[in-house]
C-alpha cells in the first residue's frame, strides 16, 4: 500500500470559501475518538432497528441523524442530512457488530456520508478501516492513500479518482483503538475542480470537527 504521511498544517481551505467548520476552531479542538453518546445511541437504537434483521442497510429518510449535528459543514458547506439507519455487517455474525450510516448531500458540489462501525475487537476495527482504505488501483478508478495527523489523531484518507467517468471522492477514516471503532467521512461526486480544491487534509479536519461536535 502506498502511504504518505503529511505534517501537520494550521490553514484550513474549504471547497467554497474557507474557514473553519461552523464554532469548531480545528486548531484547538481537543478530540480522542469516537464520541461516547454515539456509540451509547447506536447500541440502544440498533436491536430495535429496520436494519437488523436485514441483508442490507436499512436508512429512514426523515433527515434525523445521530452521528451528524445541524450545523456542520463539509467541504465549506452545510449538506443536507438524506437518510439514516444501521445496517450488519457482511463478515460477522454478532449481533453486537453493526453500521450506522448518516447519508449527507449538496446539491451543487456533492454527496457522502459519516459511518460509525462498532466491532468487538481491535484486530477486526483495524481490518475494517484497511478496507476502507484499500489503495488497489483499478483500470476504472485510480487510488491513492496518506495520513493525516490533526488534532492528535492520526486519520487515514483514501483519495480515489474515475477518469473513465470523471469525478472524484475523498474517505478520511479513523480507528478508535480503546472503543474498537471505525469511523469515516465520505465525500464523492466530486467534479474535477472540487476534487483539486478539497484536499486530503481538507477531508480529514472535516471528519474531526464532526467528531469535536458528537
Amino acid at each position: 500500500m502506498r502511504v504518505r504521511r503529511l505534517a501537520p498544517l494550521l490553514t484550513v481551505f474549504a471547497l467554497v470559501g474557507c474557514g473553519g467548520n461552523g464554532d469548531v476552531d480545528i486548531e484547538d479542538v481537543e478530540v480522542t475518538g469516537v464520541p461516547q453518546s454515539w456509540l451509547e445511541e447506536t447500541a440502544e437504537q440498533w436491536p430495535s432497528s429496520d436494519g437488523f434483521d436485514a441483508a442490507m442497510p436499512v436508512l429512514d429518510a426523515d433527515g434525523s441523524c445521530l452521528t451528524f449535528e445541524e450545523g456542520t459543514t463539509i467541504a465549506g458547506v452545510e449538506p443536507t442530512t438524506t437518510g439514516a439507519g444501521f445496517g450488519r455487517l457482511g463478515f460477522s455474525s454478532s449481533d453486537d457488530d453493526y453500521l450506522y450510516v448518516c447519508s449527507i448531500w449538496d446539491r451543487d458540489h456533492y454527496a457522502g456520508d459519516v459511518q460509525l462501525i462498532q466491532v468487538a475487537d481491535l484486530a477486526t476495527a483495524e481490518a475494517v478501516a484497511a478496507d476502507l482504505a484499500d489503495d488497489t488501483d483499478l483500470p476504472v478508478q485510480e487510488n491513492d492513500v496518506t495520513v493525516v495527523e490533526v488534532a492528535g489523531l492520526q486519520i487515514s484518507v483514501l483519495s480515489r479518482w474515475y477518469p473513465t467517468n470523471p469525478q472524484g471522492m475523498r474517505r478520511a477514516v479513523l480507528v478508535d483503538e480503546d472503543r474498537t471503532a471505525v469511523v469515516s467521512l465520505e465525500v464523492n461526486s466530486l467534479d474535477e475542480e472540487d476534487f483539486e480544491a478539497y484536499t486530503d487534509r481538507d477531508v480529514a479536519e472535516d471528519l474531526v470537527a464532526v467528531l469535536a461536535r458528537g
